[in-house]
């Protein structure tokens, strides 16, 4: 019986989730469906990245598996990160990163739009960069900025590529009165 209480309980908060996310308007993105605002250059792709946030107060010591199932595009003006779902071989979203402030504001909420827009809007500091150019695992140490809310409790993101050496990172910009950071559905 208590499991038959417990399945009715899981199946009620899915529901409610359902129903919260398509009253908010929340809805998956996909790095397939991705395109760059006007003017936007893509620079750099890997399909076999990992991107990390790590958190402020976390372990001495930890281990982040490269599982290869992430992918980073970098941008002129962006980085995004996203990930392989878990059934399907379509790639959402996670993470949108800036170089300086978003254009749209979003860095400066504490949730950095996770809970209105489905993935996490955070700015980094301009040009501090850190490769570490590790034989099995190199990496990017990408330092969040200390004044932006979304920043609140992430002491740095790490990138694992094997292509570290030539990830270009995005300089501040100044946006046009046009830039969004919602990723556009392809037609």
């Amino acid at each position: 019986m208590s499991l038959l209480i417990f399945l009715g309980l899981l199946a009620g908060l899915v529901a409610l989730a359902v129903i919260v996310n398509r009253l908010r308007g929340v809805r998956a993105h996909y790095l397939e469906d991705w395109r760059p605002d006007a003017g936007e250059r893509i620079l750099f792709r890997d399909d076999e990245a990992d991107t990390f946030v790590v958190p402020v107060n976390r372990a001495r010591y930890g281990w982040y598996k490269r599982l290869r199932r992430g992918t980073v595009i970098a941008t002129d003006r962006r980085i995004l990160a996203g990930a392989k779902t878990l059934f399907g071989g379509k790639r959402m979203l996670q993470f949108m990163l800036y170089p300086g402030a978003a254009p749209d504001g979003r860095s400066a909420k504490l949730d950095g739009g996770l809970f209105t827009r489905g993935y996490r809007t955070l700015a980094i500091v301009p040009g501090a960069v850190e490769r570490v150019p590790d034989e099995a695992r190199p990496y990017l140490v990408l330092k969040p900025l200390p004044d932006e809310r979304s920043s609140t409790n992430v002491d740095f993101v790490r990138i694992y590529t094997d292509k570290a050496a030539d990830f270009p990172v995005p300089a501040e910009t100044t946006w046009p009165a046009s830039a969004t950071s919602l990723p556009r559905p392809s037609r």
